[in-house]
């Protein structure tokens, strides 16, 4: 079997089902932040206000494209989170962090956060078609630009955090979300948020000349002094090769070749030879400074290999099979079935002893782009999907 079917096989039958039985806490309410290496719910502890976003998002995607998923479970999850984040601390907008009783232990408003409550709202409109997430999507987008809003270019990095480094990584994930929120609802406004972002990614973050993305910046959007400031994460620019795609997809441009030079910098200097991983971190000199190995890297170099394999890029189809095999081979093989090894050291030695929740967002963005390569055409897939499409407003509370 193929790597892309076979990542399908396990994400349909085996990984999705799992954590619709596991990643719901029955007895607080919400979705666990991680799970123990035997699949168990780990209740104590903070929950991210990002990590409950994103599971509501895996579900309400999953409905979408007729994967196992439970719709109610995204609306109650996303409401439950709404009345325990929203508004709370005496401020708007969404707080950080909660503890397992839904208390809010961290006030600060981080543009990180918005941008994964943003997708889900995003998700949830189009899967359900209720307009009351487009309603809390355009009021979040409001108190962005009345509270978050930075001088120039881009957003702030929190309210209650640190200002600096401005960091590439929370605008990337907002242009995602905008990305999905014009797809549901193809408002000029949204284009023209996206325009304005794809214009910094261009001119701040991609380092044309280089072929690198870079990470970390000055309050003034120049680089950021010493090592931290000349860092590059293979990861991101495996999820930018997506994006620039799924942007010139719904805006019908081209940022190919942009794309092919993320995608051929990952691919030639970003894979550690021991472990033929994607390594966590290096310099604009290709010296790896990291070459530890998080599974939600593996995951993104699936995807970016998907689609230089649909603009039929020379040596795609080769490297999706092999992220595809290296991602089971350390990440997933040794694992709980639907699980994974979250984290591998250099030499492919598991370093963690839990299997973060955030991590099935960047799992199911595989799944996705590997199913559509393994069966283009699945007639029980498309019309799955299309029956999803026409009835969304009638699925029952």
């Amino acid at each position: 079997m193929d790597g892309p079917s076979r990542l399908t096989e396990w994400g349909l039958k085996t990984c999705l089902p799992f954590w619709l039985d596991t990643g719901w806490d029955t007895v607080h309410g919400g979705f666990f932040e991680c799970l123990d290496l035997d699949g168990r719910g780990i209740a104590e502890g903070r929950r991210r206000v990002r990590v409950q976003a994103r599971q509501i998002y895996v579900q309400a995607r999953c409905a979408l494209s007729g994967f196992p998923a439970n719709l109610d479970l995204a609306r109650d999850g996303y409401e439950l989170l709404r009345r325990r984040a929203f508004e709370q601390g005496g401020m708007p907008g969404w707080a950080h962090a909660l503890d397992p009783r839904g208390e809010v232990i961290d006030e600060r408003r981080d543009l990180y956060d918005h941008a994964f409550i943003l997708l889900a709202q995003a998700s949830l409109y189009r899967a359900s078609g209720d307009r009351r997430y487009l309603a809390d999507a355009q009021q979040l987008l409001a108190f962005l630009d009345a509270r978050m809003k930075a001088d120039g270019p881009g957003f702030i990095e929190a309210i209650g955090g640190p200002a600096l480094p401005r960091r590439q990584n929370p605008h990337m994930h907002l242009f995602e979300a905008l990305l999905a929120l014009y797809e549901a609802d193809p408002a000029d406004e949204t284009r023209q948020r996206l325009d304005a972002l794809m214009a910094l990614a261009q001119d701040v973050f991609i380092d044309r000349k280089a072929g690198v993305l870079r990470e970390f910046f000055d309050s003034d959007w120049s680089a950021y002094p010493g090592d931290q400031g000349d860092t590059v994460e293979p990861g991101h620019l495996s999820e930018w090769v997506w994006l620039l795609a799924e942007y010139d997809r719904l805006c019908d441009d081209d940022h190919s070749t942009i794309g092919d030079s993320l995608f051929e910098t990952a691919r030639q200097h970003g894979v550690v030879a021991r472990t033929g991983l994607m390594c966590a971190a290096m310099n604009s000199s290709w010296v790896h400074t990291d070459t530890s190995s998080r599974s939600w890297m593996q995951t993104e170099r699936i995807r970016a290999a998907a689609v230089q394999v649909r603009l039929a890029r020379p040596g795609a189809r080769e490297e999706l099979d092999i992220a595809c095999a290296r991602l089971f081979e350390h990440h997933l093989d040794a694992a709980i079935p639907g699980g994974w090894i979250d984290q591998v050291d250099g030499d492919g030695a598991p370093l963690s002893g839990k299997i973060p929740a955030s991590t099935l967002y960047h799992v199911l963005g595989a799944i996705i782009e590997a199913e559509q390569i393994a069966r283009p055409e699945d007639p029980t897939t498309l019309s799955m999907q299309s029956a999803q499409r026409d009835d969304r407003t009638e699925i029952p509370r």
